[in-house]
Formats: structure tokens, sequence, C-alpha cells
């Protein structure tokens, strides 16, 4: 990307923060003050030429960069105050802070933003001790904080389901002794208990498990828990189950959503050749298949998105593969094992 014209680091992390696999937190600048035009053309860059790692568009949350008290922004004698330059430890998030009448805000977003998480504030610019000063703030100064022996838990969390519907809940769960067991823990919205379903092992470090959901339109909060063969645990989103994933419930009609529209793929896993029933689906279909890391790994695009689609995978894909179909109807995403 461009080097922004008055960061002398060059330090993305000064204006950027990954919120989880699919949500960028940029900093963002009044119109046209300092660095914010080249902040907004660089993450134009990244849009256009990059996807997460669900083959899916990142999507883009911005907040606020305050000025000094006297109103100056890096273009004008000002430090780089922001409120991306933060720190995820375990279940606490470290933000950097700098007056309390532009940090509420900031703070506040954050709260909203990651649900669960303890937010913490760190003053980066007392008199007598301003980091700000120094040319970086908190994750500046700690970059990345490790942690032995990790489980890892990939999920891309299902937004939105129709109520009576069977969903698949899919995720990648690893850890070097190996995974024990797994299971969702979900609830309707309003509910105080959580109700436990396993999930079972399909391969290469791919777990699933059907819910079905209830008849009634009422939202679904659920998280994951994994426990490997050595003891550890782990869980999904971390700070559950205080944070969760929202699932939206909704009735719907025949052409409420295109995923209506697209059969789950069969058989699923496969070791070659999936197949998708496409129904009611008026033009041209872009299918884009991208694995876990959001490397595009094949395009084709069918006349039409009516009957059966049969699509050969490559005998190199291994592991969770996404295809998307894109077209007039909008962008849907299935997911599939390849093994």
């Amino acid at each position: 990307m461009t080097p922004l014209p008055y960061d002398v680091i060059n330090h993305i992390d000064m204006h950027m923060k990954l919120l989880d696999e699919e949500t960028l937190l940029v900093a963002e600048y009044p119109t046209g003050v300092a660095d914010g035009p080249q902040i907004e053309a660089n993450i134009d860059y990244v849009l256009s030429n990059f996807q997460s790692a669900f083959g899916t568009p990142f999507k883009v949350k911005r907040i606020d960069s305050p000025p000094s008290e006297g109103g100056n922004y890096p273009d004008n004698g000002g430090y780089y105050r922001n409120y991306t330059n933060a720190v995820f430890i375990n279940k606490t998030i470290l933000i950097p802070t700098y007056r309390p009448e532009v940090d509420g805000p900031a703070l506040a977003q954050w709260e909203e933003m990651m649900p669960g998480y303890n937010i913490v504030g760190i003053d980066v610019d007392n008199q007598g001790e301003n980091l700000i000063s120094q040319v970086g703030a908190i994750h500046c100064i700690t970059h990345t904080i490790g942690v032995a022996d990790p489980l890892l838990i990939v999920h891309q969390p299902i937004a939105e389901a129709g109520a009576g519907s069977n969903v698949s809940i899919d995720a990648l769960i690893k850890h070097e002794s190996d995974i024990s067991e797994a299971s969702v823990f979900w609830r309707q919205e309003g509910d105080t208990n959580f109700s436990e379903v396993a999930m079972s092992f399909v391969s290469e470090d791919n777990w699933t498990v059907d819910l079905s959901i209830p008849s009634e339109a009422i939202d679904i909060e659920y998280y994951i828990t994994a426990e490997s063969n050595s003891g550890k645990t782990m869980s999904r989103p971390m700070v559950a189950p205080e944070g969760f994933w929202t699932m939206n419930v909704a009735n719907l009609g025949v052409n409420d959503l295109a995923a209506q529209s697209i059969s789950a793929p069969y058989p699923n896993p496969t070791t070659g050749e999936v197949r998708f029933d496409l129904d009611q689906i008026d033009g041209p279909v872009l299918v884009t298949v991208h694995n876990l890391l959001g490397q595009k790994l094949d395009e084709i695009t069918i006349d039409s998105g009516r009957g059966t689609m049969k699509l050969q995978l490559n005998r190199t894909w291994q592991g969770t593969l996404f295809i998307t179909f894109e077209g007039d109807f909008g962008r849907v995403t299935k997911k599939v094992i390849k093994i």
C-alpha cells in the first residue's frame, strides 16, 4: 500500500485493527484532513484486491481520531491520536486514551463492537508520560502477545436463518494434541440458559452440527466450545457466554433470501465433484472458489441459475472451501469440505 504522507514510521497498527476474520476497524479523520484521504485510498485497495479468510468482502468499521486540545492533527503539528492502536489480551482489550471528552464516545463504540470484552483505557497522552509523542501507542509497544499451545477455532458467524429451518454450523478446530470434543451452545434471544449440541468430526480439523431452528421468528444466540486431548479448552467468541454471535431468524417467503434458492452442497464432504441445486435464479451467476486463507482458487460464470450445477474440485485443494454465487439476487456463500 502507498505510505501515508505524515506517518514517519509506517505502522499499519496506528490506523487499522482486525476485530475478527472479516472486520477491519479503521481510524477516520475529517474530510481532507491529515492522512485521511490516503487511508481511504488504501482501504479501497484492500477491498478491491483481498477478501476475508471466508472468501467474503471485508466489513469496515470506522472510529474517529481526535485532534490535540488545540485542534491539531498530524498535518499541522499534532500527534497521531487514534483508538485503533489497541491490543487484545485474552478477554480484555487495551485502548489508548487521551482526554475524557473524546475518550468517552470511543470507549462506548469499542464496547458496542466487542460485547463481553473488558474494555480498558490506557492514558498515552498524560503530561510528563506522553507515550503518543514517541510516535506510537499501545499496540506499537506490545505488538502481538502470543499464547503457548494455542487451541484454534475458526468459524464464520451465521447472520440469518429461516424459522423452522436446519442450519449447518461448521468450524475449523485445531490443536497439536487433536480435539477430543466440540459443542455449540445456543438459546433464543431472551432466554437465560444455553442448550448444548455436540459437533461431529468431519475431516482435516473440520467439525459440524446441524441446528434445528425453532419455528418462532426469534433470534438465536450461540457460541462454540472445544476441548483438546491434552485438556485445554477454548470458546469462540473468547468471551462466551457473556459474548456470543447472534443469528437473525425470520419467517421467510420464497424470495426473501437467495440462499433459499441454492441448495446445500452435496456430497459434502466430497473427494472431488460437488453439486448444487439452483432454483428460480434469473440471469448469469458468477461462481468463485476460495480457501480458508481467502485465496481465490477458481472462477466461472454460468448463464442460468436454474437446474443442477456440477463443480469439479481440483485434487490439490484440501479442507474447507467457500463457494460463492453472485448475481442480480446478491451474494450467497456455501461451505464445502474437500477430503
